[in-house]
């Protein structure tokens, strides 16, 4: 699924939902090891 494909439809089915879903918890984890990398490095320096 492309976020692309889906932006310029009227009807969104459940998958596409679901799919959306994990990608948002996909870089909700990142975010979050990034943020613990950066405050890691704060406290080196």
């Amino acid at each position: 699924m492309e976020l692309k494909k889906i932006k310029h439809q009227t009807i969104v089915n459940e998958g596409d939902i679901e799919n959306i879903w994990h990608i948002i918890e996909y870089l909700t984890e990142k975010v979050q090891k990034l943020q613990n990398e950066i405050t890691d490095l704060k406290k080196r320096n």
